[in-house]
């Protein structure tokens, strides 16, 4: 306790000493004269004293701290008198300061938390006492400053704002990991306030000591900033090119990182690129089209991944500055805009000769624009080809019409409108008649056609120009999803989808729709909605129409949910393998074989390369090769969708063998080649016709060593055979001359497209002539029990010689088909097959 003291002679150790001795003598009285007052011994009363004793300037002490202080003010009394502090501890009082004041106030400092007791006497009769309660101020912290760390970094931080003590104390940092506390950091802190720096994601604990009884603690929790990856600055390729490109932003880390590009390739992901990204942001270039998928990480607790489609430009040509040419002159000239690709990339320019493509000019454009000059009148066509991948044409006619077909529906008859000609038009149908009206012409009824047209201006007929016409078939041509959702999130996914098909040649009747067992017929309109399971990506869409043939379509929905849409795909095709045929002789090849559509579409097939007598007429490449050689025909297959795919294969057109004189077997036609049996040495049946030279008027016995007995019946003639025995000798008697032929029937079977066979469902083919023998030129058939199914008809004599064949790519519940005759006349075989199903009917054409 401070006191006021007067001034004295006596030296410093002297005051001390008489100081002490009063002070204890002192203490001594007060302590008596209180214990004498409360036992009655002592009349407090004798020397009457007002004495008031009052606690001020109370200052409470810091948590755990000692300074806490408190004045009392003294009334009824002067100095000099004694004084006493005391505490409780433990429940008992301790002398904590005492002594005699001299003058001032009595003041208390350096005092810590507790219950106080301040005693004051004067002249052993006068005593009095006040309680003073010291409470500390509480310990309080609050975290401040905080910033959260990055995804996968180190860089959160926060302070601890601390009330209630002042340094210095101690700090400790914990943090959870695998649910237990580990200590991060700790310490002493002198002076300041606590901060905590360089911190990862988790969760944070803070403790604060002082003097062992004052302690706290604050909790705080760090989350890393999200991740974020946003594709920005996305450049389309150009088409069959690889400058496309895209930056990728990102968020929620900081440079280094790691990074990765995969593409989707096949079905399968494939690394594109990959490595550690120091600073600034990923750029991916030099990039074709396709899905591709960056894949970002980050002190391996921090990954994110987003998607990019690059759509690569598509491929548009069009002809501009076209110069017409004189009429019989070599003057004209045309060039080609090309939006979607650059330079250089490989041009042909083929013209129209007598039906077939002929080539004029190809070659590989560096730079500029493709431009064709000293060009006569006729129908040229241009084709570019970039990267393998990216392919388009556009026609040009030159001098000549333009001509353009149209139907209300395929049950109207089609009208042909030429435009261009100022002169006369010259009309040329073949495979229908019909009437012409100036520039239209009007079939009398819907078929397949060719119309050819040519203009006579003066003395001057420009090239005939030739129209395949093909009735607007019904098709279902896609399907738009309306909705897409998850109901079930379990393993297989349940999802609640709505979509509406979209149809192409339909008529005013109502359209029955149907989803094959998913979904009953109706003929209510869409959308129509279904309950399906993620692990049936596909379903097939049924749509009938009165007057039309019953039409599928395969949807992919489960693609379709991420795109809004079903995604045409191109045709595909498993390649054509090289042909020999002969000079003279008819051929056909059903380029269905070779072709098909993943959506099931009808599709159009076009030829460059062809020798001459030959031509394609819906699904078939067909007619009599006039001239030998070899030939690089080129096959496009073309869906109702503007996709198309190319292949190409050696066609060589072999002279006619010449007519032996006497009776002999010159080859075979394999009609059909089916493996019946997978296993190991495969077990096919085969069905073929014998070709013979040298034939008169007399019955032909057949048979093959070892495997078919001998008989008169004419052709096909079917088997089964094993692959480890691909050759069979053919025996044929006519009169008294025998012949024999070694047949290669594996070989010939290889040519053609080998299915394995699979069981008929249904009623099975029926095959139905209606009438024979047949009058007219054609012979009417009625086919069914295949609906759905692929269905060939083959027309042969009893020579063996190929005289028809036609295909249905898909039959309806009932087909009927008018098979020509020709001019065959007497005894015909009609064989009808489907899949594992075939039937022979004996056609007799009546005289």
């Amino acid at each position: 306790m401070r006191n006021s003291t007067g001034c004295n002679n006596l030296s410093r150790s002297q005051n001390v000493e008489r100081t002490s001795l009063v002070r204890n003598r002192n203490f001594i009285a007060v302590i008596i004269a209180i214990v004498l007052t409360s036992f009655g011994l002592l009349d407090s009363q004798a020397q009457p004293c007002s004495l008031t004793l009052t606690a001020t300037n109370i200052k409470q002490p810091t948590c755990g701290g000692k300074d806490g202080s408190f004045n009392i003010n003294v009334e009824g009394i002067t100095a000099p008198y004694q004084y006493t502090l005391v505490k409780t501890v433990g429940g008992s009082p301790v002398v904590q300061e005492n002594g005699t004041l001299i003058a001032g106030t009595p003041t208390f400092v350096f005092l810590g938390e507790g219950s106080y007791q301040v005693l004051i006497a004067k002249g052993g009769t006068c005593t009095g006492n006040v309680s003073v309660e010291l409470t500390a101020v509480p310990l309080t912290l609050t975290a401040t400053n905080i910033k959260q760390p990055t995804c996968g970094g180190k860089d959160g931080s926060f302070n601890i704002n601390v009330e209630g003590i002042t340094a210095p104390y101690q700090y400790t940092l914990v943090k959870t990991v695998g649910g237990s506390p580990v200590v991060q950091e700790n310490g002493t802190l002198i002076a300041g306030t606590p901060t905590f720096v360089f911190l990862g994601e988790g969760s944070y604990q803070v403790l604060i000591a002082k003097g062992g009884t004052c302690t706290g603690n604050v909790s705080v929790e760090l989350t890393a900033v999200p991740l974020t990856l946003t594709a920005t600055n996305i450049k389309q390729p150009t088409c069959g090119g690889k400058d496309g490109s895209f930056n990728i932003n990102v968020e929620g880390i900081t440079a280094p990182y790691q990074y990765t590009l995969v593409k989707t390739v096949g079905g399968s992901p494939v690394v594109q690129e990959n490595g550690t990204l120091i600073a600034g942001t990923p750029t991916f270039v030099f990039l074709g089209e396709g899905s591709y998928q960056v894949l970002i990480a980050k002190g391996g607790t921090c990954t994110g991944n987003v998607s990019v489609e690059l759509t690569a430009v598509p491929l548009t040509l069009t002809a501009t500055n076209i110069k017409q040419p004189t009429c019989g002159g070599k003057d004209g000239s045309f060039n080609i805009n090309v939006e979607g690709i650059t330079a250089p990339y490989q041009y042909t320019l083929v013209k129209t000769v007598g039906g077939s493509p002929v080539v004029q000019e190809n070659g590989t454009l560096i730079a500029g624009t493709p431009t064709f000059v000293f060009l006569g009148e006729g129908s040229y066509q241009v084709l570019i080809a970039k990267g393998g991948t990216c392919t388009g044409s556009v026609s040009v006619t030159l001098g000549g019409l333009t001509i353009q077909a149209s139907a209300l529906s395929t049950n109207q008859p089609i009208s042909v409108t030429a435009s261009g000609c100022t002169g006369t038009i010259n009309w040329n149908p073949v495979g229908g008649t019909g009437s012409a009206n100036g520039n239209i012409y009007t079939f009398s009824a819907p078929g397949n056609y060719t119309l050819s047209a040519s203009c006579t201006v003066g003395g001057c007929t420009s090239p005939s120009l030739t129209l395949q016409i093909l009735p607007l078939d019904f098709a279902i041509t896609g399907a738009t999803m309306v909705n897409c959702q998850v109901v079930d999130e379990t393993l297989s996914k349940r999802y609640q989808v709505s979509f509406t098909p979209q149809y192409t040649g339909q008529n005013a009747n109502p359209i029955s729709f149907s989803v094959v067992n998913e979904f009953s017929p109706t003929t209510n309109p869409g959308p129509y909605s279904l309950m399906l399971y993620g692990d049936n990506s596909t379903i097939t869409l049924v749509a009938n129409q009165s007057g039309n043939p019953e039409t599928r379509y395969r949807f992919e929905w489960l693609a379709a949910c991420g795109t809004g849409t079903s995604p045409n795909r191109p045709p595909t095709t498993s390649g054509i393998p090289s042909q020999t045929i002969l000079q003279g002789q008819a051929y056909a090849l059903n380029l269905a074989t070779y072709f098909s559509d993943p959506d099931s579409q009808p599709l159009t097939y076009l030829g460059t390369g062809l020798p001459d007598g030959l031509s394609i007429n819906g699904t078939l490449l067909s007619g009599t090769p006039s001239t030998t050689g070899v030939s690089l025909v080129s096959i496009t297959a073309l869906d109702p969708g503007g996709l198309m795919l190319q292949t190409s294969f050696n066609l060589t057109v072999s002279p006619m063998p010449t007519v032996p004189s006497t009776f002999t077997i010159i080859g075979a036609t394999m009609v059909n080649c089916q493996v019946v049996d997978p296993s190991l040495s495969k077990r096919y049946e085969i069905s073929f016709m014998p070709q013979y030279a040298g034939l008169d008027n007399t019955p032909v016995s057949f048979s093959i060593v070892n495997e078919f007995s001998p008989t008169t019946n004419p052709g096909p003639y079917t088997i089964q055979l094993y692959g480890d025995n691909p050759a069979i000798t053919l025996i044929a008697k006519q009169s008294n001359v025998v012949a024999s032929y070694n047949y290669n029937w594996l070989a010939a079977c290889n040519l053609g497209s080998t299915r394995v066979g699979t069981q008929e469902t249904g009623s099975g083919l029926a095959v139905k002539l209606l009438g024979n023998p047949v009058a007219g030129n054609s012979a009417e058939v009625e086919i069914g029990g295949v609906a759905g199914q692929r269905v060939q008809l083959n027309l042969v004599d009893l020579q063996g010689r190929g005289l028809h064949q036609q295909v249905i790519t898909e039959a309806s519940v009932l087909e009927r088909v008018s098979v020509p005759l020709g001019t065959s006349r007497g005894q015909l075989f009609l064989q009808v097959s489907s899949g594992t199903q075939r039937k022979t009917l004996k056609v007799i054409k009546a005289d």
